[in-house]
């Protein structure tokens, strides 16, 4: 399996994408032409030119979990932070992952999902799977499980605006 998740994203085998960065000014010149009753083409002395600044969202992403000491029977409560750090530019569709990391077992009902700004306020959705990824659910996973979990925000989240989730496992 061919993936790469840095910048671009999810490729799949032989396929390649690009991507411009912040601050590149794109320009595009457009001529025009035009022939003469006898075939003749003549070309527009002048040109015209526009201009565009690039400008990306920024995406900032960090996790927290506490207490940071647990033993056997013990509950943590993770908590993840996404900031379009961005500040002038949306991110639409954010998409979070994380795995219930092994020898914990997820905490029913535990899952919780706060905006910090944004007017209007964006939407959270939960979804996980128990096979990796290939089959997603909707909804807060189920107690007792370990998953992979995800979190959609929709439709964007606008420059500067945070998302917070928090969800709860039990150490086995």
């Amino acid at each position: 399996m061919c993936v790469l998740g840095v910048v671009l994203g999810v490729l799949a085998c032989g396929e390649a994408r690009g991507t411009t960065f912040d601050g590149t000014l794109l320009s595009n010149v457009a001529t025009a032409s035009y022939f003469s009753p006898t075939g003749y083409r003549y070309w527009v002395s002048y040109s015209t030119t526009a201009t565009v600044v690039v400008v990306n969202p920024c995406l900032q992403l960090s996790k927290v979990g506490s207490p940071t000491v647990a033993s056997s029977g013990g509950t943590v409560t993770w908590q993840i932070y996404v900031k379009n750090c961005s500040p002038t530019t949306s991110a639409y569709n954010v998409v979070m992952y994380d795995v219930v990391p092994d020898n914990m077992a997820y905490v029913g009902s535990s899952y919780a999902a706060n905006i910090f700004g944004g007017v209007p306020a964006p939407t959270v959705k939960a979804s996980y799977s128990l096979d990796g990824g290939l089959n997603w659910l909707a909804g807060e996973a189920p107690g007792g499980v370990t998953a992979l979990l995800r979190w959609g925000v929709t439709p964007s989240l606008a420059p500067n605006v945070s998302a917070m989730i928090t969800f709860k496992a039990t150490v086995l």
